[in-house]
């Protein structure tokens, strides 16, 4: 059953509508994610869970904790401490020294404690606060100094707390709260006042305490309307005010202009999550209100507003909301209460809904997930018990579900070879 959670429409399509007034959308909001839920009359939470919801649990000891969603990339890290991949590998981006392409979950390493996954290079930490990286590096995001391949783990270095790979860049927060960069810099996206690329950490400032590099897309193409993709970067610091600079065409800064920024500007406060997608960014803040801004022609800020007029400004568009991922132009939650379910939207293959269709405000996908991750045109997300659901283009067998043919995954399908 498809639902949005705006208007209570069933049919979404690619229909542009101008935006209605935000007050509004909030309360058909409410009210149809009551109704998603069984508690409106209509949908119910049964008939709104994807058909192929796993039934099986890993084992009874081991769980997934982790995903993340590349460009054409997987990775899920389970409780253990064991690292997998799967997906495109042309650039080494899966980390077990080759090129070679899996479609299937490839073990690569153990004493991990959280990953990353960026347009074509990925990065982890290990328990020790080690930093390792692997994947493309034509632009210096690997870290090591060098513009050269890696297609296996290279340590880059110590006390590392958090690290998100975004398109040509990688930013990572230590242990102490300082935040580095390091890459592609073209527009800013790495903060340090210039436009000059960084082939190793570079510091840009102290306090924070999350950070999300935009473009997890893979798109030969460039941009939107011939756009050259160079990134932007948002981050919250421990005060919850949320700062975001680089690449700004389109607003995904939140600044209210379209500017790019050469360093850190505040936008706002009292933010608890941020997630840069493409070319739209996406907040949470203290609350459960969710926050959009930026691009918004695929309906990647979920208002249902006008696809030719892009939002320069945070502008609220949810509440009750637990946890939200924005994927190159599409966009994923979590909700919570009367909410509870997994919501998905934007650029049609990778909604998730059994369709292809696009749209432009929230539909239900299903629930008893816990976590989710948006990547360049699909998604991944664990259940409540550890298990990974994965979802949109599976050209390079990014979906992991071991098959040999299928490069589309219109619902959630189990990403199987977790369990080893």
């Amino acid at each position: 059953m498809r639902v949005s959670v705006f208007n209570n429409s069933v049919s979404l399509a690619a229909k542009r509508t101008k935006p209605r007034h935000w007050s509004n959308t909030l309360a058909a909001f409410a009210t149809a994610l009551l109704t998603a839920c069984g508690g409106g009359g209509g949908g119910t939470a049964d008939d709104a869970v994807a058909p192929s919801t796993p039934t099986t649990p890993i084992s009874s000891s081991v769980v997934v904790t982790q995903v993340a969603a590349g460009g054409f990339h997987s990775a899920a890290l389970r409780s253990d401490g064991k690292l997998y991949a799967w997906g495109l590998n042309a650039y080494g981006q899966l980390g077990f020294n080759s090129t070679t392409d899996a479609r299937s979950p490839v073990y690569i390493g153990n004493g991990y404690a959280s990953v990353s996954a960026g347009r074509r290079h990925t990065l982890a930490i290990k328990t020790d606060g080690s930093l390792w990286a692997w994947g493309n590096n034509e632009y210096g995001q690997i870290g090591d100094g060098t513009v050269t391949n890696v297609l296996k783990p290279k340590l880059i270095g110590a006390g590392y707390a958090s690290v998100d790979a975004g398109y040509h860049h990688t930013v990572a927060i230590k242990t102490d709260g300082s935040l580095w960069a390091w890459g592609d810099n073209y527009k800013g996206q790495l903060g340090d006042g210039t436009t000059i690329e960084s082939h190793i950490p570079k510091l840009i400032g102290t306090g924070f305490a999350s950070v999300s590099a935009g473009g997890k897309g893979d798109f030969a193409g460039g941009g939107y309307n011939g756009t050259l993709p160079r990134m932007h970067t948002v981050a919250i610091k421990t005060d919850g005010t949320l700062w975001a600079w680089g690449f700004n065409d389109y607003g995904q800064l939140g600044d209210g202009t379209t500017t790019s920024s050469l360093v850190p500007k505040l936008i706002g406060q009292g933010y608890t999550s941020v997630s840069a997608g493409g070319f739209h960014t996406l907040a949470l803040k203290t609350d459960g209100s969710l926050w959009a801004w930026g691009h918004n022609y695929y309906g990647e800020l979920g208002d249902g507003g006008d696809p030719y007029v892009d939002v320069l400004s945070p502008k609220q568009v949810g509440s009750g909301v637990a946890n939200v991922a924005a994927g190159y132009s599409h966009s994923v939650l979590l909700g919570t209460g009367a909410g509870a379910g997994l919501f998905s939207w934007g650029e049609g293959r990778q909604v998730g809904d059994g369709s292809s269709q696009l749209a432009r405000t929230p539909v239900r996908i299903g629930s008893g997930y816990a976590s989710v991750a948006a990547g360049g045109e699909h998604s991944l997300a664990i259940t409540t018990d550890g298990r990974v659901f994965a979802w949109g283009d599976n050209s390079y067998g990014q979906l992991g579900a071991g098959d040999t043919g299928s490069a589309l995954g219109l619902s959630p399908v189990a990403v199987v070879g977790l369990g080893e």
